[in-house]
């Protein structure tokens, strides 16, 4: 792994860790999860996610902010992160930078893996839905 990739592959894993999602998870976890991400860049006003994108990814705002007009997503933020788990699921409006952003993302097929080889992420990703859900009542 050349320097730069290296340093890229430590800064994802502390976005991971600050991010609520993944918040808590060991080390290990940390690092495995940070291997699958790919990383993409945006300029401002530039598409991230088009409307009627069936969602197939995590994504993750490394660096700047998006926004789908009613909601906006910032650096650590998780964008439509249920959306992932509902089977069919499409984005119903446009999600654009709101200024230069990275985002990250992970494969689906990634994260379920993910959370069938390690029921300690699952169970961390449960607490987290559980916490949204009742922040919401």
């Amino acid at each position: 792994m050349s320097e730069n990739n290296h340093l890229r592959h430590i800064e994802n894993i502390v976005l991971l860790r600050n991010t609520p999602i993944f918040s808590g998870l060991a080390p290990s976890q940390l690092q495995r999860i940070a291997m699958a991400l790919h990383e993409h860049r945006y300029e401002k006003g530039q598409k991230i996610i088009e409307k009627g994108t069936p969602v197939t990814t995590l994504s993750i705002i490394k660096e700047g902010s998006c926004s789908n007009g009613k909601e906006s997503f910032g650096h650590g933020t998780a964008i439509k992160v249920a959306a992932i788990f509902i089977p069919n699921y499409s984005i119903a409006e446009d999600i654009i930078a709101s200024e230069r952003c990275s985002v990250v993302s992970l494969d689906q097929g990634v994260l379920y893996e993910t959370l069938r080889n390690n029921p300690g992420t699952a169970l961390r990703l449960i607490e987290w839905f559980a916490g949204e859900i009742e922040s919401v009542n």
